[in-house]
């Protein structure tokens, strides 16, 4: 089909899109560097060949591509936030300062969400919920179902996190959206199963004949509702479809590591938690990616293997040595961490 449109920017992007849903993410980069070549002048195609170079690890690549669209005159949000995102994966403190130094000049609530996000990677709930406000005081009320996706993403990572007290402060009194999936998740990871049930069907009727929706987003909050349930193997049975689309996102390994955990298969949670942390740079704000490194070590030391669960527990500790003080899992994994310290039986 590209063939009969070769000089349409339109159906290169489409096409690149549909490269970085299944995980070729240098696919990806190079057709929207053709579309760049007919459209220039749009901060959104150096935005995608940046993030898209991320994900497939070329990270020299993704800085030149947003520089150039910085250089082209097209300095914005969408360009800053690609910059933000690798500063975030490699942990380069200036580049990550010179985003949030021009999101103070800019106000913009794209980077104030993204900021949140690398404050929820890192323990930091208070600086999270400060930033997802900085960032809703500009969008509401005109652009208010923007807001709620992202106070109903940050309120599943609560979840997520075991702060379900501020997951529900996040979203109290709000409903999502049908088309919000941040609002699904969230409603499954609170265990609301009738607001989930509810909000699946009216979700569903959105998507009504797209099996690619079916395997890309019901498979995951089934899956994630199963896991509210205690019934994982039926979660893993769930998210079967996934696996087509396990290059773009981290969440189903995650789900499926924490079922096989539920049912008793420790050295499989371990090898998907394993693969997830492999993978970081096609997602590199989620904050997965910390609780993996803790599931890991939970997962090794269910599997007997000490050393590796002791390993794993500090990586977590360390990528949370700001964290809040008051939050439950880093108290959780220093005394997981003391008892792997102390002698076996």
């Amino acid at each position: 089909m590209l063939a009969l449109y070769l000089r349409n920017a339109t159906a290169h992007y489409a096409l690149g899109d549909t490269q970085s849903q299944i995980g070729h993410h240098a696919d990806a980069a190079n057709t929207l560097s053709r579309a760049l070549l007919l459209a220039p002048n749009y901060a959104v195609l150096y935005y995608g060949i940046c993030t898209e170079k991320t994900k497939a690890g070329l990270h020299d690549e993704a800085k030149h591509a947003c520089d150039r669209g910085i250089a082209h005159g097209l300095d914005s949000e969408i360009i800053r936030l690609g910059l933000l995102k690798l500063a975030m994966l490699k942990h380069d403190q200036q580049l990550y300062a010179q985003q949030t130094a021009w999101a103070e000049q800019h106000d913009p609530p794209l980077l104030f969400a993204a900021e949140a996000q690398d404050d929820l990677m890192e323990g930091r709930v208070r600086d999270a919920l400060i930033h997802v406000a900085q960032a809703c005081t500009l969008l509401e009320p005109k652009q208010d179902a923007v807001c709620s996706e992202y106070r109903f993403g940050n309120a599943a990572e609560l979840a997520q996190m075991g702060e379900t007290d501020l997951a529900q402060q996040l979203i109290a009194h709000r409903a999502p959206a049908p088309s919000d999936f941040n609002g699904l998740t969230t409603l499954a990871e609170l265990g609301y199963r009738k607001d989930f049930e509810a909000g699946l069907k009216a979700h569903q009727l959105q998507h009504p004949i797209s099996p690619s929706w079916d395997a890309k987003v019901g498979a995951l909050v089934r899956a994630d509702m199963l896991l509210a349930d205690h019934r994982p193997s039926e979660a893993i049975a769930a998210l079967e479809p996934a696996r087509a689309y396990e290059g773009s996102s981290l969440d189903s390994w995650y789900l499926r590591a924490l079922a096989f955990g539920q049912n008793g298969q420790p050295d499989r949670a371990a090898a998907e938690f394993q693969r997830l942390l492999k993978a970081q740079s096609i997602d590199p704000d989620n904050v997965e990616i910390p609780l993996a490194q803790l599931g890991l070590a939970r997962a090794l030391f269910a599997a007997n293997r000490r050393e590796g669960a002791r390993r794993a527990n500090k990586e977590f500790l360390s990528t949370w040595a700001h964290s809040d003080t008051d939050l439950i899992l880093p108290a959780q994994a220093r005394k997981e961490l003391a008892g792997l310290d102390g002698p076996t039986n």
